[in-house]
């Protein structure tokens, strides 16, 4: 057992100095491995769910989501003098820090509820965030997706919990699989209340239970 467990350790030791050699341990836990939705997959959404309209070109649109996967699809849906735009965008490797790359882009991160406790049965794994850049308020709702169609679980606070937890599934299938991030965000010139957020949760809520299942049915070797 000990001589198993010490092979098993030794050759964690050598993937990630193998990893470390080729750019670094980042890139290694950052690395997503192929993803299996097919090249031609696309999404559609609705022209409208709850109060919200389709409406708006969101490349046109003065706030502009920040998109990290190397594809990724936008939609607009206004309410009440509101433009929140939806992105689905991928590939990833397991659970991606979006509210990092708003911070990158200049926000303030305001507020931060990992998995917030709702009695909403669809709630699952998201994040929700609150930001402010010199007089603008962003709002932001994200979660990510496996090709199981498991919400996936957030990850380790520091790099080192993050090694930690890819060596613990090193081997295991799907330990790199790719994940596709789910994004609602929402950019004002004053705050919004309890009930416009709430809006906007439900808004995401929404199209999460709409792109899921797409992602799923347009992997390859599905019909």
């Amino acid at each position: 057992m000990w001589t198993l467990a010490i092979a098993i350790a030794l050759v964690g030791i050598a993937q990630v100095a193998s990893a470390a050699l080729r750019g670094g341990v980042g890139l290694w836990l950052s690395n997503p491995g192929a993803a299996h939705l097919r090249s031609d997959a696309t999404f559609t959404l609705p022209a409208q769910i709850g109060p919200w309209q389709r409406g708006g070109e969101t490349d046109k649109s003065a706030a502009q989501p920040e998109i990290a996967g190397r594809r990724y699809q936008t939609w607009a849906y206004q309410s009440a003098g509101l433009t929140a735009i939806v992105a689905i965008d991928y590939p990833f490797a397991g659970h991606n820090d979006l509210a990092l790359r708003y911070r990158n882009a200049g926000w303030v991160i305001a507020q931060q509820a990992a998995n917030p406790s709702r009695p909403d049965p669809r709630a699952g794994e998201f994040t929700i965030v609150q930001a402010t850049r010199l007089h603008e308020w962003g709002y932001l709702c994200y979660a990510s997706l496996d090709e199981t169609g498991q919400w996936t679980q957030l990850p380790k606070a520091s790099l080192a919990g993050q090694l930690q937890e890819r060596l613990t599934h090193l081997g295991r299938p799907g330990a790199n699989a790719a994940t596709h991030q789910i994004q609602l965000w929402v950019q004002t010139l004053s705050p919004l209340d309890a009930a416009s957020q709430e809006q906007l949760i439900q808004l995401f809520l929404g199209t999460r239970d709409l792109l899921a299942p797409q992602v799923i049915a347009q992997q390859e070797g599905r019909q």
